[in-house]
Formats: structure tokens, sequence, C-alpha cells
């Protein structure tokens, strides 16, 4: 036996365009009624962070751009870590007076672990 064949169907319309487009206008309305809220909010607080401000120095102009605060980002940041590891080197490995009048001497890193291996003790003073 066949079965009954039953017809098929489609609709007519996929969406129906009326409450799309309404949407669309809505939202566009909604943009635009925010956007007059807030441009007269802005210019509010502008006007009253310039009362609120110091008065522009006129001689600024003349002087040119300022730099900016410290710290200011490294321009070769390679070249200054390989400064800064050569002068710890520098003075991990040499004889330099930290306070003459009190008699207060650094040595070389390499002596100081000598003299304490030596000396036996850790209490941190000279032999």
């Amino acid at each position: 036996m066949n079965a009954p064949e039953t017809p098929t169907q489609h609709e007519a319309r996929d969406v129906s365009y009326g409450p799309v487009v309404a949407a669309g206008v809505v939202i566009v309305m909604l943009i635009v009624a925010a956007a007059m809220l807030v441009l007269p909010l802005m210019g509010a607080l502008a006007s009253r962070e310039a009362r609120r401000s110091e008065p522009v120095n006129p001689l600024a102009a003349a002087m040119g751009r300022a730099l900016p605060p410290q710290p200011r980002l490294q321009t070769h940041p390679l070249d200054d870590m390989r400064v800064l590891r050569e002068a710890e080197a520098a003075a991990l490995g040499s004889y330099a007076w930290v306070d003459e009048e009190a008699g207060i001497m650094r040595i070389p890193i390499e002596r100081a672990i000598a003299l304490l291996a030596a000396d036996g003790s850790s209490n941190g003073e000279a032999p």
C-alpha cells in the first residue's frame, strides 16, 4: 500500500517587515535622544572644569612643549640594564670608602667571603 499523499505547504512571507523597521526606527530615535542629553551635559562639565582649573601661563606657548613628569619610558632598556649591571659589578669587585670618617670601607665580595670563611664568624664584623 501506498501512503496517502499529504499536500506540502509553505508560508507566503518569511518575515513581517513592519515590526523590524519599527524596532530600527525606535533604536535610532533612542540613540539620537541619548546624544541630545549627553552633549549639553558634556558642555556643562567642560565649562565647570575650565572654571576650576588654573589659567594657562602666557609664556607656555613661547617656552615650547614641556617634558612629561618622571618616570619617563626607557628608550634603550637593554643598554640601561647593561650599564646598571656594569656599575653593580664594579661596586662589588672594588675597594672604596663608604664612610671615610667612620672608617667604613667596601671590599670586593670575593675577599669578604674569603675573610668570613677564614674567620668562621658570621656576625658581619671584620676580623
